[in-house]
């Protein structure tokens, strides 16, 4: 399955940063700003936008 971006921000002064994309049967989310970066992969089974089953 390819990458899916639901969500993806980067701040013109790129001071913050912030992905939500579905990856592999994961909601995979990426958030880095100055204060350092958070990452976190969530199995799913459906489609968060569709509600079809992966």
């Amino acid at each position: 399955m390819p990458q899916k971006y639901l969500y993806n921000y980067e701040s013109q002064d790129s001071l913050f940063n912030a992905a939500i994309y579905v990856l592999s049967k994961e909601l995979c989310i990426d958030v880095d700003d100055e204060s350092g970066a958070l990452a976190d992969q969530i199995k799913i089974n459906y489609c968060p936008m569709c509600g079809r089953k992966l």
